[in-house]
């Protein structure tokens, strides 16, 4: 049991990093569920936001390469509930959700800087561990939800507008970036999005 007080009703810009109160509140609760993890023994750890979605698949590898010391997800799903069409982030999927890491138990507590914020960017750690990028879409990112306080409305706002201010060179490189496809059953099992 932990005894936090109510989340903050702090607005967090996208755009502005991850070191906010509300950042630093999540990554003491963070800290509390590894801490039991490695209470219970288990080999590795993953942050997984309650609103975000895993592959069916992402069990059985762990348990198959179980001496791996971790992985990053580069490859992942952006998904606005209720839509037909989802969108595959192809090159850095860590960079924009923290359901993305999967790390051996003992290393876990490193993915939180200076003991305060969860760095889900990680394809390395200070103690030079390095990440091998999972060989598949491991995650769906659900945006523009009542639980995401990062990706509101307002913040896909704000990073469309954003990337059109900066120009076709931008442009350019979220489309080589991103895929976009219809959200069919396969994908719907795979991730259990219903």
């Amino acid at each position: 049991m932990v005894d936090f007080p109510p989340p903050s009703s702090e607005k967090v810009s996208l755009l502005v990093g991850l070191q906010s109160p509300k950042e630093k509140e999540k990554a003491q609760k963070i800290l509390v569920g590894l801490n039991h993890a490695r209470q219970d023994e288990a080999t590795h750890t993953m942050v997984v936001d309650a609103d975000d979605c895993i592959s069916c698949d992402l069990a059985q590898f762990v348990e198959e390469n179980s001496d791996a010391e971790g992985w990053y997800i580069k490859q992942g799903y952006i998904y606005k509930e209720g839509k037909k069409h989802i969108c595959l982030n192809r090159k850095n999927f860590n960079h924009l959700c923290g359901t993305s890491i999967i790390v051996k138990s003992k290393w876990s507590e490193l993915l939180i800087s200076n003991g305060e914020y969860y760095n889900h960017c990680a394809d390395s750690l200070n103690n030079g561990v390095k990440f091998q990028p999972l060989p598949f879409a491991g995650a769906v990112y659900s945006v523009e939800n009542q639980e995401n306080y990062r990706m509101t409305a307002d913040a896909v706002r704000d990073l469309k507008s954003n990337t059109y201010n900066q120009g076709i060179k931008e442009i350019l490189n979220k489309i080589t970036k991103y895929r976009l496809y219809f959200l069919n059953n396969s994908i719907r099992r795979k991730f259990g999005l219903y």
